[in-house]
């Protein structure tokens, strides 16, 4: 002879002999079907399944794991229920869910990089590439680079006085002899004849 069940499972469990707990992400909070422990509304956002006791599959967040995690989330990876980025942003992108581009003045990943030796500090928000040149003293791509030596100025494109003490020795912003004039020079650029 047979043993009948004569009692319904309690609240958050299921199964033969309720010895199943439900996963506890069902919809608002209901508790799961006592027989099957399924979530016959739903998952709460952020997991799947008939049970709801899976999270989203990679790239995916939200209501029934329908939404795309952001193309600027690195790794494409984003929380299962908000979608914010697990792991930050891509170059050029900032934000819990990486849907903003950089602030002006600022570049690469997570916006972490300023573009201070910029004209106005105006650069490309994933490159930082200067759009109206350097500052002076400055040269690159991303004015990042010293001129050299011999060069100061905006873009470099000065030469030193050849009437500095060291030919190849002046301020790489303003130009001025750094270790004083040769004989019979003298003023900041080493550029008027001494009397």
């Amino acid at each position: 002879m047979g043993v009948f069940c004569n009692k319904t499972c309690v609240s958050g469990t299921f199964g033969p002999d309720c010895k199943n707990n439900c996963s506890g992400q069902c919809l608002n909070d209901l508790i799961c079907n006592r027989i099957t422990g399924r979530c016959d509304k739903g998952c709460k956002p952020g997991y799947e399944g008939e049970s709801c006791n899976k999270v989203c599959s990679h790239g995916f967040f939200g209501d029934n794991c329908l939404k795309q995690c952001s193309p600027s989330c690195l790794g494409k990876s984003c929380h299962n229920m908000n979608g914010n980025c697990n792991f930050g942003c891509i170059s050029g992108y900032q934000g819990p869910a990486c849907d903003q581009f950089c602030y002006s003045g600022s570049y690469g990943q997570n916006c972490s990089l300023r573009c201070e030796k910029c004209v106005n500090q105006s650069c490309d928000h994933i490159s930082g590439m200067c759009f109206y040149g350097c500052e002076p003293g400055w040269k690159g791509p991303q004015c990042s680079g010293v001129c050299t030596a011999d060069k100061y100025g905006a873009d470099c494109m000065f030469s030193c006085s050849q009437n500095c003490l060291n030919k190849e020795s002046c301020d790489h912003v303003t130009g001025v002899c750094e270790n004083g004039c040769s004989d019979g020079y003298r003023g900041e650029k080493c550029n008027s004849e001494k009397d």
